[in-house]
């Protein structure tokens, strides 16, 4: 009786391992299988992409230069920290799409100086005063341009002129002259600086649009204008 139940134990043991055998052999071939069923996939997939030209690959192999006032004092150079410094940053200057740079870095303190002394005068008084910042060979230069310019203002904002020569002589109560501001602003652009001329876009605002003019001016310490020619006349 005794071999007979041992026999049954041994029998259910023997077979417990045969099954436990077979799932395994089972679970390794359906994982094996969706190894290769993945790994097919993706290299069907990377032969699929159309891989650009890296940009940059010198970057990486570039070994970083840490500045110097870091690595004196023992400083670990972190990106964070990098930011900081100010060696190789370059200033970044607005532009506008239908004019350009706005950066007059190049442009002499003096000239720029000037160039708006002008512009102050155009807006207040375009009949007397603005002349004065030609050189006196070169006066008939400005006549032409404000002939133009009062010509170009009906032409393209279809309006008369805001104000006459007689205006300009108008004086309020106390005697003082009637302040007139044709233009609500004007900018710089960049320049072009020659060996002897300078040319220097400007554009001035008004409440019928904007009008780009380019003034060529003398480089030197008189900083006189020679020419100026009106580029553009944009309505709003």
């Amino acid at each position: 009786m005794k071999s007979e139940k041992s026999f049954y134990i041994g029998f259910l043991f023997f077979m417990l391992i045969i099954q436990t055998s077979c799932n395994n052999v089972s679970v390794n071939q359906i994982k094996t299988e969706d190894e290769i069923t993945i790994k097919n996939l993706v290299q069907n997939k990377e032969a699929d992409i159309s891989w650009t030209k890296e940009i940059e690959a010198e970057v990486l192999s570039t070994p970083l230069t840490v500045p110097s006032e870091y690595s004196k004092a023992n400083v670990p150079a972190s990106p964070d920290m990098l930011k900081l410094s100010r060696q190789g940053n370059q200033p970044v200057y607005p532009e506008l799409n239908d004019f350009g740079s706005l950066d007059t870095s190049s442009l002499a303190p003096f000239v720029q100086e000037k160039v708006l002394k002008f512009s102050a005068d155009l807006s207040s008084n375009i009949y007397s005063g603005p002349e004065k910042y030609f050189y006196e060979p070169y006066k008939f230069n400005y006549l032409f341009f404000r002939n133009d310019f009062i010509q170009g203002w009906k032409n393209y904002f279809q309006k008369d002129f805001p104000y006459t020569l007689e205006d300009t002589k108008q004086t309020d109560d106390e005697g003082n002259p009637v302040k007139i501001s044709l233009f609500s602003k004007y900018i710089l652009g960049q320049p072009f600086i020659g060996a002897e001329i300078i040319s220097l876009p400007v554009r001035f605002y008004c409440q019928e649009g904007k009008i780009d003019v380019t003034l060529y001016i003398s480089n030197d310490n008189k900083s006189l204008i020679y020419q100026i020619t009106i580029d553009r006349w944009v309505k709003v």
